[in-house]
This record gives C-alpha cells, sequence and structure tokens, in this order.
C-alpha cells in the first residue's frame, strides 16, 4: 500500500472562528486519507472530544463561493477525538479532476445540541497523476 497524504494530527480549543488551518495535498487516481484529532484543554490537560454524536460536513471548491467541486461524505467520528476524512481514488480519476490544480476546503463538526464549529479550513492543491484508467 502506498504512503498516503494525512492532515498534521492538530489539537484545537474552542472560541475561534476556525479552529485550525490545514492545508490538504490531494493525489489524483490515488485513495487521500487526512486524519485529525479535537481535544480541549481543561486545567493544562489535554482531553479528547468524544464525536460519536456529532456530525460532519466538507466540501471542497474553486474558491470560496467558487464552483463546488466534491462533498466530502466519507468522514468518520471517534470517541477519542479522531477525525478521517478520505477522497477515494475514484472520485479523482474523472475528467474534471485533470484540470483542477488548486482550491479551498473546510469541514464543519455539529455537536448533538445543534452547535456548528468550523473545525478546520484551507487550501487543497491537487497533484496530477500520470497513470490513467483505460
Amino acid at each position: 500500500r502506498s504512503p498516503q497524504p494525512k492532515g498534521k494530527p492538530i489539537a484545537v480549543t474552542t472560541g475561534l472562528e476556525t479552529l485550525a488551518t490545514v492545508d490538504l495535498l490531494s493525489s489524483q487516481g490515488s485513495d487521500n486519507l487526512y486524519t485529525f484529532r479535537y481535544s480541549e484543554t481543561v486545567d493544562n490537560v489535554r482531553i479528547p472530544v468524544d464525536l460519536t454524536a456529532h456530525a460532519a460536513r466538507a466540501q471542497i471548491r474553486s474558491k470560496v463561493g467558487g464552483d463546488l467541486w466534491l462533498e466530502l461524505t466519507d468522514i468518520t467520528l471517534a470517541a477519542d477525538g479522531t477525525i478521517e476524512v478520505r477522497i477515494p481514488h475514484a472520485i479523482t480519476e474523472g475528467d474534471a479532476w485533470n484540470v483542477r490544480r488548486s482550491g479551498v476546503w473546510d469541514l464543519e463538526l455539529t455537536d448533538p445540541d445543534g452547535l456548528k464549529v468550523r473545525f478546520a479550513s484551507g487550501r487543497v492543491t491537487v497533484s496530477p497523476d500520470v497513470t490513467r484508467l483505460a
């Protein structure tokens, strides 16, 4: 199995507009996996946020308010604060991705009470591949 691009695991605190700025590299034609960790600091101790009752939503666009490239639907939230976002190779193999080079993304979390927080946002760079499906 080839190395997967991964988001840098991060620990963040609530109360900011965007908790983390994370730029993603999407390797065209590969399975892309990005992993994050959400924790809060209580009495100088980092405590993972249990995300099992949370919902997540993420998108990639050409620019803020621009054309929607991808609604990210393969998102896993765990009790230990881990967030995994996957972009399968089948998505980026499409012809539309041959001309995509950079865009923007964000990831929103919604807690069980309906409170929304923008967990991460940043730029997306598409690394084109040479080997294509026949």
